[in-house]
Formats: structure tokens, sequence, C-alpha cells
């Protein structure tokens, strides 16, 4: 089920018909655990597209979310320097 996002707390210019939250990524092994990480939730390749153009045009770095189940940094690493840029992409 798809909701439309509330433009005040969504990233400028987000897509309304992407579904996006704030939440707080945690990999399996808990050893890195971050807050406040928007993650999105595109329905389609065009969104996918959509989401990607409007980061990359923002300076944003959009990693996929995938299910957590790891102990290696692949999608929230320690040494990114801005996670408010930090967008992550569920499929």
């Amino acid at each position: 089920m798809k909701h439309e996002n509330n433009c005040e707390t969504s990233p400028v210019g987000f897509p309304v018909n992407v579904p996006i939250k704030q939440e707080t990524f945690s990999n399996w092994a808990k050893a890195i655990v971050v807050p406040n990480i928007w993650t999105c939730e595109p329905a389609n390749d065009n969104d996918v597209v959509e989401v990607c153009n409007l980061a990359a045009q923002n300076g944003w770095t959009v990693r996929a979310r995938g299910i957590m189940h790891n102990w290696s940094p692949l999608a929230v690493t320690p040494d990114l320097p801005n996670y408010d840029k930090l967008l992550l992409v569920e499929q």
C-alpha cells in the first residue's frame, strides 16, 4: 500500500509517489547503528531512476538497503561524512 509523503518532513523535491521515512539503520551484528537514515521504497524502475536522479542533483549518496543481515559495512559505513545526505533504497 502506497502512502503519500509528508512534504514537510521529506527531503525537498522528493517524489510524492515514493514512500519515504526516517528510520534507524542497524546491521545484524549491531556494530553499526545510525538513527534517522532516510529510506525509500520505490515501486518500479522508473521510481528508482527518479529518486537516484534527484539524489545525484543534490549531492546525496544512494545505497541499496537490503535486509541488513551481515556484519560488514556495505550500505551504511562508519566513515560516511554526512548521514543526512544518505538515502537507502528498498525494493
